[in-house]
């Protein structure tokens, strides 16, 4: 980590470099090809942790997504989110690739969140971090979803990413949104007023509920 010289208490909450790179320690490291997943969730959570630190507020956090999945949107071209994550840095697509892993990201969130009310991708991420986290190896991500998959018991994560990383188009921005309680206007995403319908959008920006240990769901 780099800070400037004149940097300030007062200026430093808030910056986003500082959090994606924390956040990357805690996972596993993919082999390049497969940087959809290291760079896509931890552009995710980058933005749900600044939102749950209190840096920023839920509704600036979900603009900011908003803004980058568009980014990746438009750089969603002919190539799969496979071929471009597998060229990343020899045709520099790394709007198409980061933006494109950290929808898959949420969508896995928000499964999870609806098939098994009380667990997270967090808890993934903490699975991950435990299992993988402290090796220096490179590991290919489907078998890492297939893992945590088989970890909660259900195989949510493995689907999703099968069809996003297999797909040259992004997924449908709007259809996600009035599944979580965002309200899309004129480029601008907001809360929907009612609380609950955007539940699911309130409670990935809030603070998890403290748990000891990491048991499996179920156990």
């Amino acid at each position: 980590f780099y800070v400037a010289r004149n940097a300030t208490g007062a200026t430093l909450p808030g910056e986003w470099i500082g959090v994606h790179e924390m956040v990357h320690l805690g996972m596993p490291w993919t082999e390049p090809r497969d940087d959809w997943l290291q760079e896509g969730f931890t552009t995710y959570y980058q933005e749900v942790l600044r939102a749950r630190a209190g840096t920023q507020s839920a509704e600036r956090s979900w603009q900011l997504l908003h803004e980058g999945f568009r980014r990746g949107e438009r750089a969603a071209g002919t190539q799969t989110l496979a071929d471009a994550s597998a060229r990343m840095k020899q045709e520099h697509g790394y709007m198409r690739v980061y933006w494109g892993g950290a929808i898959i990201a949420l969508l896995y969130d928000l499964a999870i969140r609806t098939r098994m009310p009380g667990r997270s991708l967090d808890d993934v991420m903490r699975y991950w971090h435990q299992r993988y986290g402290a090796r220096r190896n490179r590991w290919r991500a489907e078998p890492l979803i297939q893992d945590a998959d088989r970890w909660l018991g259900t195989p949510v994560g493995l689907p999703i990413a099968r069809s996003v990383v297999g797909s040259t188009e992004f997924p449908d921005l709007e259809k996600i949104y009035e599944q979580i309680g965002l309200v899309l206007e004129r480029g601008a995403v907001r809360l929907h007023p009612d609380p609950a319908r955007s539940r699911l959008a309130r409670a990935i920006m809030a603070p998890p509920v403290p748990r000891r240990g990491l048991a499996a769901p179920g156990r």
